[in-house]
């Protein structure tokens, strides 16, 4: 089987036409230049992994959540690194068993449990590439990932707390064309491969470690191959594939390392989704750089992480925005962390108020580190390493690539960003003008996979990436950035990026509904909810428990990107051309929601 299709590299003759003398390079060119600069070498994801496992062979490696028996089936376990090595070796027997080979598209969907990284490493050992995707996602998503990913074979597990997530993916291997499904648990769906059963089988052949470095010898892997998929979360209307390479995810190894200042087998707290961008390079790749003792944990559940803190006693662990307020609202969590080795804590996807890494530093001294990033490959950080002012690194990011940006990060080396005027493309140098954000360097994906289109429009005629994302430049030397807002629509649930664009399409769906938009309702735990807004047909009746069952139900859509609120109007607010006005649409939303007229229905609201 060959390797998938490579994208045109945006920033190539080929794809910007006469605009690349502008710049005067190509991806060759950039290649040579990551390379004499020292960002990009030789070294692959199952390098670093190999190196642990020879010396540090006995040294904890991996945690699962205590609390496991409850989501997924299996014991949680503590794993040396050594017995991390054995189970990836015995899931490549499997793999190879089944013809599985270098270049072919896995999809990863599991909670955060070991095997996720034991599937990871798997993949990465024999060449294949690996596609992680949200536990959440359901038949509505995966019908369209599977076939443009050009996947050849689902694994997760079998049972994902009460749901048969076993029975999903081989309905959708079935549809999509028979595509291999292998399951860890019991009582599997017919046509499943058990990876429990066949593992062990797997270890107990002296043939096994001869015939996995033969098929690696025979295929070699290189630091420029694509080793993952990343599919983004929900900026279009449906996900689009993000081929990473070896050198992409290796370049920005440092991102956490260092402003955590993680030492060699220190422990860390994951309780990031492993699948993202940012769970990815936050946990799997800081845990392969330093050789952390990775700490698991799913699902979000605060008695299970501070019991974990307690028991484990990390140093350095993660939570967005809203879990930080949570613990800040419970003296007792405080008191723990203070009396915890807890050194830092790495956050994002929305602002933090300035009293939350006050109160953090004062009273637990723990840093909050601030972090942007797409799965494009564009980061930008808030660290004590980029700005001394607490109040400055809650509002602001490091202007990465500006003379005036201080930083002894490596990441501030390789970023190069730019502010544009989006329609326009023109520099903006200005303090206080707002502009799109755009990057290039080392980080950055060339492309996604097998869609021309919608590359050429996510990259500048230079051949930067165009974030979407609106900042402006702050600071007295013009030595940070603002985020201000977002070019597209999309709805931040937790985190979690939602497409409105396709929550509305799904809703249009639902009998009853003439007319529909989906915006942002704020939300103090989770940021953001989607909110509903229809018009209803003459003589239809529409209430929100049976909206979210349909959608559900009958589409199978994943549960957060369900509305949380509905709002039933007369008309929608349009402009002349017809177009929708979200700002008037949100302006509605808020007013009904501050109402005490009951008009905002919210979940639970009703019976």
């Amino acid at each position: 089987m060959s390797k998938p299709q490579q994208p045109k590299p945006a920033n190539s003759a080929e794809a910007k036409g006469a605009d690349d003398t502008e710049r005067g390079t190509t991806a060759r060119d950039r290649q040579r230049h990551y390379r004499e600069q020292g960002w990009w070498g030789e070294t692959r994801l199952q390098d670093l992994f190999d190196h642990w496992v020879k010396t540090r062979p006995q040294a904890c490696s991996v945690v699962d959540p205590p609390n496991r028996d409850r989501f997924t089936s299996g014991a949680a376990c503590r794993l040396s690194w050594l017995e991390i090595d054995a189970k990836v070796q015995a899931l490549c027997g499997v793999m190879l068993d089944r013809g599985l080979a270098c270049g072919d598209v896995v999809l990863l969907q599991f909670p955060s449990v070991h095997e996720f990284l034991v599937a990871y490493l798997a993949c990465f050992r024999l060449g294949l590439v690996a596609s992680p995707v949200p536990l959440a996602y359901r038949a509505h998503e995966l019908n369209h990932i599977v076939p443009q990913g050009q996947v050849k074979a689902l694994l997760g597990m079998n049972r994902v707390a009460t749901f048969d997530h076993g029975q999903l993916l081989v309905q959708v291997a079935r549809q999509a064309g028979g595509q291999q499904v292998m399951l860890w648990g019991d009582n599997l769906p017919e046509g499943a491969v058990n990876l429990g059963t066949e593992m062990d089988r797997q270890a107990k052949d002296p043939t096994l470690r001869v015939r996995v470095h033969q098929a690696t010898e025979k295929n070699p892997v290189t630091a420029d191959d694509v080793c993952l998929i990343l599919w983004t979360s929900g900026t279009e209307a449906l996900p689009k594939p993000v081929p990473r390479t070896h050198n992409h995810c290796l370049v920005s190894r440092k991102l956490m390392t260092e402003p955590a200042a993680l030492e060699i087998g220190e422990c860390m707290l994951s309780p990031r989704l492993l699948n993202t961008m940012g769970g990815f390079a936050g946990t799997v790749v800081t845990w392969l750089d330093c050789a952390a003792q990775v700490v698991l944990h799913q699902p979000l559940d605060l008695p299970v992480f501070l019991q974990q803190i307690a028991n484990e006693r990390p140093v350095f662990t993660s939570g967005p925005p809203a879990l930080l307020q949570t613990l800040m609202a419970d003296p007792e969590a405080m008191r723990l962390l203070a009396n915890s080795p807890l050194r830092c804590i790495s956050s994002g996807s929305a602002a933090l108020p300035e009293e939350v890494m006050l109160r953090f530093k004062q009273e637990c001294g723990i840093d909050i580190l601030n972090f942007y990033g797409s799965s494009e490959g564009g980061s930008l950080s808030a660290t004590p390493r980029d700005m001394d002012d607490l109040g400055a690194r809650a509002r602001y990011f490091a202007r990465f690539g500006a003379a005036h940006c201080t930083s002894t990060l490596s990441t501030a080396r390789y970023v190069e960003t730019r502010l544009i005027d989006p329609e326009t493309e023109d520099t903006i140098e200005q303090p206080g003008m707002v502009g799109e954000l755009c990057f290039d360097g080392p980080t950055m994906f060339t492309g996604y996979l097998n869609m021309p289109e919608a590359t050429r429009a996510a990259f500048t005629r230079r051949g930067e990436y165009r974030s979407g994302d609106l900042f402006e430049i702050a600071g007295d030397r013009g030595q940070w950035l603002r985020f201000v807002g977002r070019r597209k629509e999309i709805i931040v649930r937790g985190g979690m990026n939602i497409s409105a664009l396709e929550v509305e399409g799904l809703l249009a769906q639902v009998p009853g509904v003439r007319e529909v938009a989906a915006v942002g309702l704020p939300d103090e735990r989770l940021g953001e909810i989607v909110c509903a807004v229809v018009v209803l047909a003459p003589g239809t009746a529409l209430e929100l428990p049976a909206l979210t069952r349909y959608l559900q139900e009958t589409l199978s859509v994943a549960i957060y990107k369900c509305p949380e609120a509905l709002l039933r109007v007369e008309s929608l607010p349009r402009n002349p051309a017809g177009k929708v006005i979200k700002s008037a649409l949100r302006q509605q939303v808020q007013e009904a929601a501050s109402s005490s007229d009951g008009s905002l229905e919210r979940r639970g609201s009703r019976s």
